[in-house]
């Protein structure tokens, strides 16, 4: 075997195995939504708005953005977690991606994200405006449902307590 390639198939291994237990059980008792805020000098505030397990790398939402000084409707970056091909897929490359018409009935071009490193989100990124109605439905909804893919496989994500967490990270944004 060549040197260097255990490393790629390893990461195929354990991404595929990962994502597709996350998939399959979503179970998510352990996931908390939350927003983390940083002063990134006197004028500018970047926040992160998360779906994640508390102090470990295992998120399977974020969302992040920089103060926007009141300027309009900033654009927000958004990664939701998702079992992708890793065989077919690259990172940055376009994917098939739709909310549940009953979430939300909006088309959102998605990019597979696939992180170099091997840790962290595995999914697609969107790029959402903060007076996005996307995130109306993220404070008041139940769930959020979402197909990655031509598959059947869906990821439902709870939005239960997201109101005021959402709140936040939006005052952020668009401040």
């Amino acid at each position: 075997m060549a040197k260097g390639t255990i490393k790629p198939i390893l990461l195929v291994m354990a991404s595929a195995v990962v994502l597709s237990g996350a998939a399959q059980a979503q179970s998510f008792d352990e996931f908390e939504w939350f927003v983390t805020v940083r002063d990134l000098n006197k004028y500018t505030k970047e926040a992160t708005l998360n779906f994640a397990v508390p102090e470990t790398d295992f998120v399977m939402a974020s969302a992040w953005c920089r103060s926007s000084f009141g300027l309009g409707d900033v654009a927000i970056g958004l990664q939701l977690a998702a079992d992708l091909d890793l065989e077919t897929v690259e990172n940055g490359q376009p994917v098939y991606f739709r909310f549940d018409p009953s979430f939300s009935q909006e088309n959102y071009n998605a990019l597979a994200v696939i992180p170099e490193s091997g840790e962290g989100l595995y999914g697609v990124a969107l790029e959402v405006p903060a007076a996005d109605p996307l995130w109306q439905s993220m404070k008041m909804e139940g769930s959020m449902t979402y197909l990655v893919g031509m598959e059947d496989d869906t990821m439902t994500l709870p939005l239960t307590g997201t109101y005021h967490v959402i709140d936040e990270f939006l005052k952020v944004c668009i401040s």
